[in-house]
């Protein structure tokens, strides 16, 4: 039996609470159709893009998430924002500055990542994968 492409879309507001209820949503998204690394990755991701999102255009963001397992098994996160104003990487070196290394972190961990201009604002979006899938019945709820 071949696992399910997943797809899941929110509408997530301006608050220190939309990371985290966007991390539970990828999680239970993902279910026991992916391993612990991969998960948690998906789930680091995703918490850096929302928040960057959050502190940077204010007024919330979009999450799109589509993981197509019988195919490639790549993962593919999407946050839009009403900002234009262009995510960057900030370089590494500086061990006392105080935030600015979620990208750095996307970058690190996801298989690859990018932005595009969208009328009113931007998308930025991470992929993972091609994932490892379990095999069926070798995991327990």
């Amino acid at each position: 039996m071949d696992a399910e492409a997943i797809r899941m879309s929110m509408r997530l507001g301006s608050s220190p609470e939309s990371a985290g209820i966007a991390r539970h949503a990828v999680r239970a998204a993902l279910g026991h159709s992916v391993d612990d690394w991969f998960a948690n990755a998906a789930i680091l991701c995703t918490s850096e893009l929302v928040t960057n999102a959050i502190v940077h255009a204010g007024d919330g963001c979009e999450l799109q998430m589509s993981f197509d397992p019988p195919g490639t098994g790549v993962l593919r996160v999407e946050v839009s924002d009403g900002s234009q104003d262009q995510p960057h990487v900030v370089p590494p070196g500086d061990l006392w500055r105080v935030g600015g290394r979620g990208l750095q972190i996307v970058e690190k961990t996801s298989t690859r990542w990018g932005t595009q201009d969208v009328a009113g604002g931007k998308v930025v979006w991470f992929e993972l994968g091609p994932a490892v899938l379990p095999e069926i019945g070798s995991w327990h709820a």
